[in-house]
This record gives structure tokens, C-alpha cells and sequence, in this order.
């Protein structure tokens, strides 16, 4: 009992409380003993904050008395709940770390300016945000996470704001866009871009989706663009709006870091690391729900990517390649591609790093004398199978 960090993390969830007042006093009663425990503590909560539920006011007041502790905090609230914590605006001297998952619509006819003033919060993530975003010193911001799963209000316009030290993720649904999707214009200056489409049996809506984003977009210095795995259908690539997007972007200049988990052409795939000569990581992936005859990871893009003499070698600085794949290729042209570039000395700041990552369907495994031949390479070699 007289151990406050036993006491400075607290996980909350109404939804799962008693429906009368008088019944949930027991919850209550721990809440606020948490917080009295817990002393001057840092506090790091999950509150997930059911609207109709009676305590939703005497819990939300209670939490924002003790804002000047509050560290990390994921908060699952409704739109019309936000005043509940109004006394609190501008004592946040030391959150650093916001979730929020917005239950419930709202109109965005009044923009939400809870965390407006939190000098140190520097990760933000929004999920099912509804209307207009609440309001952050965007320029201090390092990781914006925005998660829009089923709404079809979908703006870039928060890139605006963010800083060169920024990294921003987009988590989309594409069946819950519309094809005929219009983004203004956006021009941002952020080093990082995660997009994370997830797309509906539809192909050619998903492709005029990413193709209407990247229209949208132009980066001043961007040096990561990832299009990680999530395990569903992945978007189809598309190949006229990215090379218009990477000229007017100029990413032949700054681009070092490309995650590639989509349906792609091996043709596209080449055209696109032409003009990226800069890169240092790559990562490439089959797609286990294609047809068992279509693989982008194969013996042709292997040599596609061997170090030749001549010097005409695409991504000619590459010092990690991470495929995710379904084995379609053999060993031998692998350690082939992966052995000129060693020999080439072209990692000057380490060793070259190779992750073999097995999707699900791969109809065999890499042999042990590839292993033991990547070792005497000195090559750092890294495989595992999904985790998805």
C-alpha cells in the first residue's frame, strides 16, 4: 500500500462496470484509491469511457484533477465527453505519449483543443476520429498515427503542420473511401510516411485510392516511405501517380528507406528503384494471396539486383534487403545476388543484412548449406516465419 509505482498504472473500462451508480461505487472506490497510492507518480492509463454510463463525468473530472501525472494515456471517449476535462486544458507538463479512440459522431463544428499545450507530447495516434481533428503543437509532434477504419472523411492536411523530424502513418480502409476521392493539394516537409492500406476485393478502387494520395502529395525531404505488411488484401500499386509523385517530390535525392508490401509488376518494381538510387533499406514481398503463378521474389529479380562491373546497378548503396517471401527462388541465385554486393564492399558503415521473412503458403524453407554459406560471408543473416 505505501508503494506509489505499484499503484501508477491504471487500467480502466466502463463498458464493463455495473450499469447503476450505486453499484459501480466499488470501481469507483479503487479508481480513486489508485490515484491517491500512486502519490506523485507518473501515471500510465488505458481509460476506455462508456458515454452513457452514469460515472462517465465523475470519472473523467477525477482523472483530469491529476493531468499534471499524466505520462502515457490511451483514452477511448466520446466526442460530446471532451468538457468533462476541460478544467485540465494546459496541465499536461508531462504527457508525452496520447491514444485516442474516439467512440460516437460528432459534427467537427468545434475543434477539440484538450492537448493543445503539452510540451513534451511528442507520439500521437488517432483512431476513428469522426469531424475535425483536435488540435496539437503539431511542430513538436515526432510519430502521428491516424487510423481511419470505417469513416469516408479522409484529409492530408495534418502533414501541413508537421515538422522534418516528423514521421506520419495512415491506416485506411479503402472500401470506405470514395473512388472519386479529392485531396487538396498538400505540400509537407516530414522525413517518414507509413501508409497501410487496407483494400476491398475491388483492385481498381484501391488503385485510384493510392493513386488519388499520391496525386495529393509533395515531400521536401522524405527519406522513408513504407507500405508495411498487414495481413489482409494488399493495395495494388500504382505505378503512373508514384513515378509523377517521386519526380515532383524529387526522392531520387532523398529517399534511403522503401517498404514495399503491395501488388507490383517486377517491370514496375525495376522502373521505380531506377530512380531511387540512394536507397540503403529495402523491403520486397511476394503476396501470399495472389495466384500460386505470380511472384514477385524470384531468380529474375535476384539478378535484377546482383552487382554488375559495369556499375549499372540499381540501388547501388543498398546495405539491408528484408524479403518477405514465398520461396520462389532458388538458393543459389540468392547467395549470387547477395555475394556480389558483399564482395563489392558497398556497406562501408557495417555488414550487409539480409531478413528472410516465410509468408504463409511458402512451400519450402531455405537449405542449411545457404546458412552456413551466408556465415562465411560474414553476412548478417536473419529468419523467421509469419507471425501473422
Amino acid at each position: 500500500m505505501e508503494t506509489p509505482e505499484f499503484w501508477s498504472t491504471v487500467i480502466l473500462d466502463t463498458t464493463a462496470w455495473p450499469r447503476s451508480i450505486t453499484a459501480a461505487m466499488p470501481q469507483l472506490g479503487l479508481v480513486t484509491a489508485a490515484l491517491n497510492r500512486s502519490k506523485e507518480c507518473l501515471l500510465t492509463m488505458s481509460i476506455a469511457i462508456d458515454p452513457e454510463h452514469p460515472a462517465e463525468e465523475t470519472i473523467l473530472r477525477l482523472l483530469g484533477q491529476h493531468s499534471h501525472r499524466w505520462k502515457e494515456v490511451d483514452l477511448v471517449i466520446d466526442p460530446q465527453s471532451w468538457n468533462f476535462l476541460a478544467s485540465s486544458k494546459g496541465n499536461f507538463p508531462l504527457l508525452d505519449k496520447l491514444n485516442i479512440v474516439c467512440a460516437g459522431d460528432s459534427d467537427g463544428s468545434k475543434t477539440n483543443d484538450t492537448f493543445k499545450i503539452a510540451p513534451r507530447l511528442k507520439s500521437v495516434r488517432i483512431m476513428g476520429w469522426s469531424g475535425a481533428l483536435p488540435e496539437f503543437a503539431w511542430k513538436q509532434l515526432r510519430d502521428f498515427v491516424y487510423e481511419n477504419w470505417e469513416g469516408d472523411i479522409f484529409s492530408l492536411e495534418m502533414l501541413r503542420s508537421l515538422s522534418g523530424h516528423a514521421s506520419c502513418e495512415f491506416l485506411l480502409t479503402t472500401s470506405e473511401i470514395p473512388a472519386d476521392l479529392d485531396l487538396a493539394p498538400v505540400t509537407a516537409s516530414i522525413s517518414a510516411l507509413i501508409l497501410t492500406l487496407v483494400t476491398d476485393p475491388d483492385p481498381l478502387h484501391a488503385k485510384m485510392i493510392l493513386g488519388a494520395i499520391f496525386e495529393a502529395l509533395t515531400f521536401s525531404g522524405l527519406t522513408s516511405l513504407h507500405f508495411p505488411h498487414y495481413p489482409a488484401r494488399r493495395p495494388p500499386w500504382n505505378q503512373t501517380h508514384f513515378l509523377k509523385f517521386a519526380s515532383r517530390s524529387s526522392l531520387s535525392k532523398t529517399l534511403t528507406s522503401l517498404d514495399l508490401c503491395v501488388v507490383i509488376e517486377r517491370q514496375e518494381l525495376l522502373a521505380c528503384l531506377s530512380i531511387l538510387p540512394l536507397l540503403e533499406f529495402l523491403r520486397l514481398s511476394d503476396d501470399e494471396y495472389q495466384a500460386t503463378d505470380h511472384h514477385l521474389i524470384t531468380d529474375d529479380l535476384l539478378r535484377s539486383l546482383t552487382w554488375k562491373p559495369d556499375h549499372s546497378n540499381l540501388v547501388p548503396h543498398l546495405k539491408t534487403l528484408h524479403l518477405e517471401s514465398l520461396i520462389h527462388f532458388r538458393d543459389a541465385a540468392l547467395l549470387q545476388s547477395i555475394t556480389s554486393r558483399v564482395e563489392a564492399k558497398r556497406s562501408s558503415k557495417g555488414l550487409f543484412k539480409l531478413r528472410i521473412h516465410y509468408l504463409p503458403g511458402y512451400d519450402r524453407e531455405v537449405s542449411v548449406e545457404f546458412v552456413s554459406q551466408a556465415a562465411e560471408l560474414g553476412l548478417v543473416l536473419t529468419i523467421d516465419h509469419s507471425y501473422y
